[in-house]
């Protein structure tokens, strides 16, 4: 591990050289537009104008490694020294990364899924080696939460602005995304700046987080996302243990109440306007397709062509989508109801292609390339659930060291519920590991640079990384 970081420190101190020049003010800006750059790259992937790019998602992902390693570079401030990482996290991390790595040199499993190894075995231990120097993790979860807070913004004037190319599936809204689900985890990784960002803002200017969160929540709500709003829930339920550890070790608990309170009512109302905006819009374009069609129309001079005439207006009313927010009200609750659904239907058939998988587990994966046209594989394109992507793909083998690294994750997500001596930092890395192992049991495989949430989680890593945070070790921490 020493000559590994030993590799690190002698490229980047050439590097030193020339970024030392560039003022912090100004490194830190940079490091804010390649963040920003990466995010909404991510959020591009799955945006419905990716349809017509020229561009292939391994070549942007290739584009998000080369943001990274910008990130990394303009982030060192000084002299790199060897730092004792955690050895179990790294144990895992390397086997994981390195049985990726082997499984696509005996088979295909494709570039971008490939492309995740190089960045496991390279990429983030370096960019973890040069934060760990730093030691000021918040500066870096700071820039990547605000660059996420006003992308969100900017996402959520897109969809009212461009309300005549928004989608819907079976009533649920995606907005200018390819696919409802994707619009929940643009909300729920907003959702992780919004309550990352409480913690750290001044008292008094808290509340305004209300905003994007209640646009977070209405998004999340409209897309149907059953996974997205359970992450958000489990996200709220750390936030809230968050501000019970800071209210009792501050016994500040009437600010830490009227903050809340404020916060609570700043979002229901943000959300409840952001849903009344969507409507509004959606109501103005479908009379401008209804006033459209009305003029374009030949009239006739008789009674009966006008009466034809009204009748044509009266279809194109009941055609026109209406309400958004009404509409999405009975999708939810048949999406959430269990009444009479079996198993696999109240899964949105994931069980049956979990088992299609599962049954095809082998030592060192299966070929990525064989998949053909009309056969399981084409049509259901990934396991939807990230152990069985990686077993299926890499082997059993990786699969197992897939889910040690997740329930290595979660009960560090769990020890900062409970402990009492916590860093604002830890909440990000918390919020952010409950969206991506939210995601990785019921989504399709998430590389590092195809989601934001992916992204923001392989990045909020570094305290975890620390030795200080081993757990079921007897290293004591010092604080």
């Amino acid at each position: 591990m020493e000559r590994i970081q030993t590799l690190y420190i002698v490229l980047l101190k050439y590097t030193y050289v020339v970024t030392k020049r560039i003022d912090e003010t100004i490194r830190n800006v940079l490091i804010w537009l390649f963040s920003f750059l990466l995010i909404s790259l991510c959020i591009y992937n799955y945006a419905i104008w990716s349809r017509v790019a020229t561009t292939t998602q391994f070549q942007r992902d290739l584009l998000g490694c080369l943001c990274l390693a910008a990130i990394g570079l303009f982030s060192v401030n000084g002299e790199l020294k060897r730092i004792k990482w955690n050895r179990k996290i790294v144990f895992i991390w390397y086997i994981l990364g390195g049985l990726i790595f082997l499984s696509g040199l005996l088979h295909s499993v494709e570039n971008s899924y490939w492309l995740w190894s190089f960045t496991m075995l390279i990429g983030f231990p370096g960019f973890y080696l040069i934060w760990h120097n730093r030691k000021d993790y918040s500066t870096l979860f700071d820039i990547i939460s605000s660059a996420m807070l006003i992308i969100v913004l900017i996402y959520f004037v897109i969809c009212l602005c461009t309300v005549s190319s928004q989608l819907y599936i079976s009533g649920r809204y995606w907005g200018v995304m390819r696919n409802p689900n994707h619009l929940g985890k643009v909300a729920a990784s907003g959702m992780i700046a919004v309550l990352y960002l409480y913690f750290r803002l001044k008292d008094r200017y808290r509340w305004m987080l209300g905003i994007p969160g209640g646009i977070c929540v209405i998004l999340a709500i409209l897309s149907g996302s059953r996974s997205s709003m359970i992450i958000m829930a489990a996200q709220l339920l750390v936030f809230i243990s968050g501000n019970i550890q800071f209210c009792m070790s501050d016994r500040a608990y009437i600010k830490t109440a009227t903050g809340m309170i404020g916060f609570i009512l700043i979002g229901a109302a943000a959300c409840f306007l952001a849903g009344k905006s969507l409507d509004y819009c959606q109501m103005v374009h479908d009379m401008s397709m209804v006033h459209a069609s009305t003029v374009t129309s030949v009239p006739d001079e008789t009674k009966e062509s006008s009466g034809q005439q009204e009748e044509s207006v009266e279809e194109n009313q009941t055609i026109s989508k209406g309400e958004t927010t009404k509409q999405n009200s009975s999708v939810l609750a048949n999406r959430f109801s269990v009444d009479g659904k079996s198993v696999d239907q109240i899964s949105s058939g994931r069980i049956t292609i979990w088992k299609y998988f599962i049954a095809r587990f082998n030592l060192f994966g299966n070929n990525w390339t064989r998949y053909t046209p009309g056969t399981p594989e084409y049509t259901y394109q990934w396991a939807h659930n990230d152990v069985i992507e990686i077993s299926y793909r890499s082997g059993v083998i990786a699969g197992v060291f897939d889910a040690l690294f997740l329930v290595y994750l979660g009960i560090y997500v769990l020890k900062t519920m409970f402990s009492k001596r916590n860093k604002v930092y830890q909440f990000f890395t918390s919020f952010s590991i409950i969206a991506y192992c939210g995601y990785a049991m019921f989504e399709v495989i998430s590389f590092p640079f195809s989601m934001q949430y992916t992204f923001m989680c392989f990045a909020s890593l570094i305290p975890v990384f620390e030795r200080r945070n081993e757990l079921w070790s007897r290293h004591r921490k010092s604080r």
